[in-house]
């Protein structure tokens, strides 16, 4: 049986509309137009699953990329465990003459000793350049400059400096923290 337009009309009112405004295209300019609809349905379907595939694939992509860089590290460090903890300490002695360095002068020239305060009250007791030292406190010992720093990086400010002396040296000029024996 042949459906006609007058038929379809009160059925679906939207194509009255079009009927309307496209009279010249009659019944199979509406049809026309409705299949035509529904393609682009389809395709605006098919873009989103093409967008997905694409998404998922770049997160796999980048996975595995990230997967192969810290397999490398971690093979690196395996092999040589005492390079990378010497790389780790010469970053660690960086950053700390970088902090301290903006607070004030260094000695130049010289690659200071890190060292880091973890017991506060046996160090404390034993030299009163460590008077006022706190655990996680870090010192810097220039032995060439014979100069000791400690350093607080939780509040960025320099707790001591004190002149550094080999065992049975005497200290020519000391500071109000004592001096540090090695």
């Amino acid at each position: 049986m042949m459906m006609k337009l007058r038929d379809i009309l009160p059925k679906r009112p939207f194509i009255l509309v079009l009927y309307i405004f496209l009279p010249s295209r009659g019944e199979r300019g509406i049809v026309r137009w409705m299949a035509d609809k529904d393609k682009e349905k389809e395709k605006d379907k098919v873009n989103l699953k093409v967008i997905g595939l694409g998404a998922v694939m770049a997160v796999m992509v980048g996975t595995v990329g990230l997967m192969v860089f810290f397999y490398g590290q971690w093979q690196r460090v395996r092999n040589n465990p005492l390079q990378a903890q010497e790389e780790k300490a010469q970053r660690d002695i960086a950053e700390v003459v970088e902090a301290v360095g903006k607070l004030m002068v260094l000695p130049e020239g010289e690659v200071p000793t890190l060292v880091v305060i973890d017991d506060k009250e046996n160090i404390a007791k034993d030299q009163e350049f460590f008077k006022w030292a706190e655990n996680g406190d870090q010192m810097l010992v220039y032995r060439q400059a014979k100069k000791a720093i400690l350093y607080r990086p939780k509040t960025n400010k320099i707790v001591n400096v004190a002149p550094v002396s080999e065992r049975g040296e005497e200290v020519e000029e000391a500071s109000p923290g004592g001096e540090i024996a090695p």
